[in-house]
């Protein structure tokens, strides 16, 4: 017998994986229809039954009833009693041998929890178990998206807490996959896959197929569609005859099921044709309605009578609900001004990052705010990761609280800082109810619309437990509780309303009208839509539902800011609706988020009793020790300075300075020596915090706090950015966890980015959207298409110019481009992700949550702050910034490997700032590697300056920027005396004499300004201010001051005006000397060390330059070029980090090797310092911890040649395969037995203890195996990063030098077309793949000293050389940069010919000549010469050139010619390094 059932149910259960016996997991999913149907092996059919339930103890939910039609009156009046339904359901199970259904586990679970509830000692029969669309799978073949063969897995690095790998599919897609581990993923090469890959660059992968649902299975056997799916009766009757028709067809069969083959056979020879329908008849629901008590068309007679000030979309959401809106706060606050409203709210969902700027500007604007959240509820915030699987979901409810007051933002402050803090669970600040009761005072709450809790209870578990929920919040809100209506047209919107208008009436609890806002105007919908495909990585052209092939978006266009009278509109069905919005909106009191600074609590030694006493006196204390002598300019200052700070209010930010700063150096952490304008303050020098002497270079305080408009302070301090965490974690643990955080920064949708954007949802190809994002200058799309041309012109020059009017002429006829600029238009300055600020951190007197919101990200355990550094200080905070600066870190390596090295302590903080040595090499121009000072720009202009004295490197430091960058050749004329200096009145030498009568500085303006007009210190400041902002309005003013003072003073009123027009065109390129003095001191720092120590230098640049190839490249040629050798790593020599040894070589760190780490190195180091070096690698190996150096790390060092000393070997030795195993995997087990620990057994799991029982002969390192100089390379360079022991063009690096005219590297820099251009390269790799149009391209990567470099090929440009294209091969390119057919204005790579390098020099090279002195003309040399040339035999011409101080002679040779090679030219170096080819 066959028995085959289906139910129709209340719900789901909660975990689909636990048993029918945990029937609180299966309370959500009760039986409403059985049905069933019992056949004989011939398929005849001899009992069928269906019975709808009667809905005992539960209640049929809204979102069932939409499903299969049963409503709770239904199974009221039809329904019958489980019991009864369960006996006759029992007797059929005990006359089957075979169950079966459609995902039949479900329906055996559901129905076995039904018999559990009534007899807990129930328990199924033993029966076979057929399940149709389990066993289906293979055979339906359904897939979900694309499909194709998986061509290559790679790793691909780490994204916060997940593994990245790279999916190739065999047709060229290829996309990102992200995984919790780092195992390969459960697909391999050569599988078949199933694959969607969305417009991030993420790949979905699933293996083998999707399982069919019933009516999929149906269609696919029948063809043609079920009759009144989801009734259990008609679901039946299509599962039988799915079921008899795969039994007829012979899919059946002992390989899937254990139906006794006679009958199957039997079966078949009894129905020869398709299975038929039996069409046993199904309950009739079409009628059903669920009783909701509707209250519609009570119109309100009268408008006139409401206040329509006070009518308000009450759910605006902003841009700060990332990704979900279009709404900027100014555009909003700009809307709601146009329009004359009065009162605006918000409620961003899960934060409230924008809730200062909201408000801020809702008050300077005369608008009333109101600050709300729609917060994330979920049952536990605390239950997050390990809490949830595929099977037990995190369900999550929308629950909107607004601010009454002051009191009630603080506590919704918290309520959101916890809900980041505790609650923190897949990118969603979740808060439970207990949070929300804790904090409840002052907060209104609502019922939160159609995803609220209420909404999802009613629609899933019905009416009940809704108003359970509902007196719930009631019950804890009381008149704080407000109904929410919407009519935005949701699915079951009415029924909603209808049933919370009951509730309203019966519990007297206010309506108000909810209006979702997620853009400001109507046509603004597709534009939120795309962001919404940005935000979930979709295309727009998807359809929008639910499941498989539909993505996220709202259902229509009724999103949009609505006016007062759209709202009546809608909502005037309602009664008293507006009336309750009247006096929803009463509750509120207008508050302001603006505060003073709040300063942390620093504790004054006893013996003082105010903070500018303690001030004062560290101050002096450091002044005696500083300046030995404290004469009276320098005590005025001194005053001067600690009465402003007095006056301000800030000694106390001065001492928690000095504090830290302090705390820093004792630490061992490096303090840079200022940086900004806190360089002008003395008492700061004073203090240490910092190191540069304001007296000595005339740098100003009042630049730094202004005495007549008093500011915050601002003390940006940098630190050595390995030490700067560890004094983080101390000012951490100092204040509290609690009271420090970090900023939160918003990253925001440039032009470029929003095209960008725009393109992958729109699906325009990448070629086309990146050919018009290069177009677009650095200014917004609105203002490219909403300014006049001649606005523009001001702003853009004329390339820029030009490319924008070409763009605006090609997007008149370019429908898809017109509409993705129009979107990015749109969408344009929208956040498109967070951060957190580099520096900053603040620190409050308490508890940080008492003051401003807070959130978290799984990059740090610190606590960020959800306002961003444009508002965290107007919101009262003390803002730090602590800088991580590289350089100070390469300072200090570099000083502790000259102690190392030579014993000697340097002070760097009090070197000579006038040693010779050091300002040789910045008359050299060799200052790669220095701070600031390394650029081939500055170093041409220091080889033309000759700088021979700090003042020198300052003006250089504050002139080397656009704009000021032109003053430069006058400044090195003027102090050459090539140039004659001017000065517009004699007084000016005074302060622009450093300077050679050039205004460099905005001190020196701040300082004529005093001295030509009488300005106060603090005026002077407010100029310099304005001049640097450009700020007409002040300037006006000050103009007229800046005159009179002059006039009255007796200048000629002609030149002072003359001035102040210099002064305007160039005072907004005037840097500040107080940053430039500093940063030139670190500057000469490095300088110093390069000049004295560049050994010890360059080691420590390599090492904080490891992950950083073209930075690292450039330094490798730089120590080849003042002849110091860099070595590969070795066993016995290297350190962690890069070193220098006893021959002044620097040796390669084993820190820095792919796959070995810092634990595996410091352990290898450690055993050497104890037990000395390493004699063999078998040594090695028995005296190190094979659990800290396994397998991998050998590899890699065996790659890497770190053995290469120790074993004088061809590295290809270690990887030599003897009895299936690897030199490296018998090495291991070797260690294993004779260490004779069983935990080391395991050391490779790949071996049997057997395998390892019979290895007992120390293995032995071969020297027979080789690996070519390419392939050595190539594996070096895989751990590396780099070439240490050379690079595959070394053989040919003549060539390279001679004959090429270009590198890689130089590709990227054309801006113009080029006819003809040379370069060599290296093919690391190359693929091909086929178009769209079935044409195939190639993907080609190629390498040179300069660097890698990806090309793509396309049409007759790859396929007439890709026979050449062969991996580790050798190329000459002759190549032409021509304009792109995307873009007049962009250029496209093309290649015109190719060779291989080993023949360039036969088809580039005639002759060549050697020019030799004449007293090198000797039988010895001679005899060496001929030599040579007989060595190289070849077909280039020979010349010998021979000189002397007054003659030259050429001569040509008859007997010789010669091959021109690289070989060639090294051994003709020890006679002659000059030479021409032809």
């Amino acid at each position: 017998m066959y028995l085959i059932f289906d139910t129709e149910t209340t719900g789901f259960p909660k975990n689909f994986n636990i048993n029918f016996e945990d029937i609180n997991n299966w309370d959500t999913a009760r039986c409403v229809q059985l049905a069933w149907q019992l056949h004989d092996i011939h398929g005849n059919l001899i009992n069928s039954s269906s019975k709808i339930i009667k809905p005992k103890g539960f209640e049929i939910p809204h979102a069932s009833t939409k499903i299969h039609r049963i409503t709770n009156e239904i199974a009221d009046e039809q329904g019958h009693d489980i019991e009864t339904v369960l006996d006759e359901f029992k007797i059929a199970l005990e006359n089957t041998e075979v169950i079966i259904g459609h995902n039949v586990s479900f329906d055996i679970n559901v129905i076995g929890s039904e018999f559990f509830r009534i007899d807990s000692s129930f328990s199924y029969p033993k029966l076979e178990i057929i399940d149709t669309m389990k066993s289906t799978t293979d055979y339906c073949k359904i897939t979900i998206g694309k499909v194709g063969t998986v061509e290559n897995i790679s790793e691909s690095g780490k994204f916060k807490d997940f593994f990245k790998f790279r999916v190739i599919i065999d047709n060229g897609d290829s996309g990102l996959l992200y995984k919790k581990s780092d195992g390969l993923p459960n697909f391999s090469q050569g599988d078949k896959v199933s694959y969607e890959i969305n417009n991030k660059g993420t790949i979905k992968v699933r293996k083998g197929y999707k399982s069919p649902k019933l009516e999929e299975l149906y269609k696919f056997l029948f063809k043609e569609e079920i009759i009144n799916a989801h009734n259990a009766a008609a679901d039946v009757d299509a599962t039988a005859r799915c079921f008899f028709e795969l039994l007829r067809q012979g899919f059946f069969n002992n390989e899937n099921c254990n139906i006794n083959p006679a009958h199957i056979e039997e079966f078949i020879s009894k129905n020869k044709n398709q299975i038929k329908l039996l069409d046993i008849s199904t309950i009739d629901t079409d009628h059903t309605n669920s009783k909701i008590v509707k209250i519609e068309n009570q119109e309100i007679n009268n408008t006139n009578n409401i206040n329509r000030d006070k009518i308000i979309n009450i759910k605006c959401h902003t841009s700060y609900s990332i990704l979900q809106s279009t709404i900027s706060i100014d555009k909003l606050i700009e809307h709601v001004k146009e329009n004359n409203i009065k009162y605006c709210a918000i409620t961003d969902k899960g934060n409230l990052f924008g809730a200062f700027e909201f408000v801020s500007k809702c008050i300077k604007n005369h608008i009333f705010p109101i600050v709300g959240c729609e917060l994330y509820l979920v049952d536990d915030r605390h239950v997050r990761q390990g809490g949830f699987s595929r099977n037990v979901k995190d369900k999550r409810f929308s629950q909107t609280l607004y601010a009454k007051n002051i009191n009630g933002y603080k506590n919704l402050c918290k309520i959101s800082s916890y809900g980041y803090i505790d609650g923190l669970y897949s990118g969603f600040p979740r808060v439970d109810k207990e949070l929300i009761l804790d904090y409840k005072e002052d907060l209104i709450v609502t019922t939160s619309g159609i995803y609220g809790e209420i909404s999802y209870l009613f629609f899933n578990h019905g009416k009940n437990k809704a108003k359970e929920c509902f007196l719930w919040w009631l019950e804890n809100f009381q008149e704080n509780f407000f109904i929410e209506l919407s009519r935005n047209d949701f699915e079951d919107e009415e029924d909603l309303n209808n049933l919370l208008l009951s509730w309203g009436k019966e519990f007297g609890v206010r309506c108000i009208p909810s209006n979702h806002v997620y853009y400001l105007d109507e046509d603004d919908s597709t534009a939120q839509d795309a962001l919404l495909c940005v935000k979930n990585g979709n295309l727009i052209d998807m359809p929008k539902g639910r499941g498989h092939g539909f993505r996220y978006g709202l259902h229509n266009n009724s999103f949009y800011f609505k006016s007062c009278e759209k709202l009546i509109n809608d909502f005037q069905n309602f009664p008293n609706i507006f009336h309750d919005l009247e006096y929803f909106i009463d509750q509120f009191e207008k508050f302001d988020l603006s505060r003073d600074i709040l300063l942390p609590k620093y504790e004054l030694p006893k013996e003082f009793n105010s903070q500018i006493e303690y001030l004062k006196h560290l101050c002096l204390e450091g002044a005696n020790i500083k300046y030995n002598l404290i004469n009276s300019e320098l005590n005025d200052r001194i005053l001067f300075e600690l009465k402003t700070i007095e006056n301000s209010g800030y000694p106390g930010y001065f001492l928690i300075v000095q504090d830290i700063i302090k705390k820093a150096r004792s630490m061992g952490v490096s303090v840079g020596p200022g940086r900004g304008s806190v360089g002008g303050s003395v008492v700061a020098y004073c203090l240490d915090i910092t190191s540069v002497d304001p007296m000595k270079y005339g740098l100003l305080f009042e630049r730094f706090l202004n005495p007549e408009r008093i500011s915050m302070p601002d003390i940006d301090i940098d630190f050595d950015d390995v030490g700067r965490s560890k004094l983080i974690s101390w000012v951490v643990e100092k204040y509290g966890a609690n009271q420090v955080a970090q900023i939160i920064t918003y990253g925001r949708m440039a032009a470029k980015s929003a095209i960008r954007d725009m393109g992958r949802v729109l699906n325009i190809s990448l070629s086309e959207v990146d050919s018009i994002a290069k177009k677009i200058p650095n200014i917004s799309l609105n203002e490219i298409f909403s300014l006049k041309q001649k606005d523009l012109s001001d702003k853009l020059n004329r390339d820029e110019l030009n490319q924008i009017n070409t763009l605006i002429e090609s997007l008149k006829v370019n429908k898809s481009q017109s509409e993705m600029i129009d979107l990015a238009r749109s969408i344009e300055g929208s956040i498109r992700n967070l951060g957190t600020h580099a520096c900053g951190i603040i620190i409050t007197p308490d508890d940080i949550t008492n003051y401003v919101p807070v959130c978290v990200n799984g990059d740090s355990e610190m606590l960020i702050t959800q306002f961003d550094n444009s508002v965290v200080e107007q919101a009262g905070m003390l803002k730090m910034d602590f800088l991580g600066l590289n350089t100070l870190s390469q300072i200090k390596d570099a000083v502790f490997l000259i102690k190392k090295r030579h014993n000697i302590e340097i002070d760097i903080d009090n070197i000579d700032l006038e040693d010779e040595k050091t300002f040789t090499l910045y008359q050299r121009g060799e200052t790669l590697g220095t701070f600031q000072f390394e650029s081939a720009g500055m170093q041409k202009h220091l080889r033309s300056l000759k700088p021979d004295k700090f003042e020198d490197l300052i003006a250089m430091n504050a002139l080397y920027r656009p704009g000021p960058m032109e003053y430069i050749p006058n400044f090195i004329a003027r102090k050459h005396g090539e140039e004659e200096i001017l000065y517009d009145l004699p007084v000016m030498e005074k302060y622009l004499g450093n300077t050679y009568g050039i205004t460099v500085y905005q001190e020196q303006v701040m300082k004529l300004s005093q001295e030509l007009a009488g300005f106060s210190e603090g005026k002077a400041d407010i100029l310099r201010k304005a001049m640097g902002k450009k700020k007409k309005s002040i300037l006006d003013g000050l103009k007229e001051e800046f005159f009179n003072g002059c006039d009255s003073k007796n200048y000629d009123m002609s030149i002072i005006k003359k001035i102040w027009r210099d002064w305007e065109s160039f005072a907004s390129y005037a840097f500040n000397k107080s940053h430039s003095t500093c940063y030139s001191f670190i500057s000469f720092q490095t300088a110093y060390l390069k000049a004295h120590y560049p050994e010890e230098f360059m080691a420590s640049l390599l090492t904080h330059h490891m992950n950083d190839l073209s930075k690292l490249s450039k330094y490798m040629e730089e120590c080849k070029r003042i002849a110091i050798n860099v070595l590969g790593p070795d066993l016995n020599e290297s350190y962690i980090n890069y070193s220098v040894n006893q021959n002044n070589d620097i040796r390669f760190g084993l820190g820095a090797i792919k796959g070995v780490g810092s634990i595996a190195a410091e352990a290898i180091i450690e055993e050497r310092k104890k037990n000395g070096n390493y004699k063999t690698f078998i040594d090695f190996l028995k005296r190190i911890d094979s659990k800290v150096v396994n397998k991998r790390v050998l590899e890699a060092m065996a790659y890497g040649g770190v053995f290469d000393n120790i074993s004088n070997v061809n590295r290809a030795n270690f990887f030599k395969i003897e009895d299936d195993l690897t030199f490296i995997e018998n090495a291991i087990i070797y260690k294993s037995q004779i260490s004779k620990k069983n935990e080391k057994r395991n050391q490779l799991t790949m071996f049997d203890s057997t395998t390892m029982d019979e290895i007992t002969d120390e293995p032995v390192l071969s020297k027979t195996h080789s690996w070519s100089k390419l392939d050595l390379l190539n594996k070096e360079k895989e751990v590396l990063g780099l070439y240490a022991s050379g690079h595959p063009l070394d053989d040919y690096r003549f060539e390279v030098k001679n004959i090429c005219s270009h590198q890689i590297k130089d590709i990227d820099l054309f801006e113009k077309p080029v006819k003809s251009f040379t370069f060599s390269a290296y093919v690391k790799s190359h693929i091909e793949r086929m178009s769209k149009n079935n044409q195939p391209y190639g993907i080609l990567t190629l390498e040179d000293y300069s660097g890698t470099r990806e090309f793509r090929l396309f049409g007759d440009n790859y396929i007439k050389f890709r026979n050449f294209y062969i991996e580790h091969t050798l190329l000459f390119f002759s190549a032409s940069m021509i304009t792109s057919k995307w873009s007049n204005e962009n250029l496209r790579f093309q290649v015109n010919d190719v060779f291989f390098l080993s023949d360039v020099s036969k088809k580039n090279i005639n002759e060549i000549m050697f020019s030799i002195p004449l007293e090198e003309i000797n039988d010895k040399n001679i005899e060496k010469i001929l030599d040579i040339f007989s060595k190289y035999p070849g077909k280039h011409n020979l010349k010998i050139n021979i000189f002397s101080d007054d003659v030259s002679i050429p001569f040509i040779s008859k007997k010789f010619q010669v091959g021109v090679c690289t070989k060639f030219i090294n051994e003709m170096s020890s006679i002659s390094n000059n030479f021409v080819v032809k």
